[in-house]
């Protein structure tokens, strides 16, 4: 799994992994204190093993990879910019029921949305506080 987010002014591109799979609502309730987030880790991300046509719902945190360059700076809130829309999406590798990803497998897309930060969710961001934009239809 790899999560992009992409300014469209910018165009800068920010690609987060996988590192945890968490509790969410143990997770959001952390959120306006500086609490640390191991509280609500369940366990390291590791690949997940579905038989067909089986949907399962994790709650993922995703950091950066440390990465020689291109350098990017980190996405934080005084990088973004009120009024822009940021494209998020999470592509996946599908492997076989061993977990083993083949030399020639293509990440595939598997969700996307643009928001459209607005001054007050930038303010809210800077004080920290959770924001949720909506999805731009």
């Amino acid at each position: 799994m790899a999560l992009t987010v992409q300014s469209k002014a910018s165009k800068t591109r920010w690609t987060l992994f996988p590192t945890w799979f968490v509790e969410m609502k143990s997770f959001l309730r952390g959120l306006p204190t500086e609490k640390d987030i191991t509280s609500s880790v369940n366990s390291p991300f590791s690949p997940i093993v579905l038989p067909p046509s089986t949907m399962q719902s994790y709650s993922v945190f995703f950091m950066p990879r440390a990465v020689e360059a291109p350098k990017i700076e980190p996405l934080c809130s005084a990088n973004l910019i009120s009024g822009d829309t940021y494209v998020m999406e999470l592509s996946i590798v599908v492997a076989g029921g061993d977990c083993i990803i083949a030399k020639d497998t293509k990440w595939i897309p598997a969700g996307k949305a643009e928001f459209v930060l607005e001054k007050e969710h930038l303010e809210g961001l800077r004080n920290g506080l959770a924001v949720i934009p909506l999805d731009t239809v």
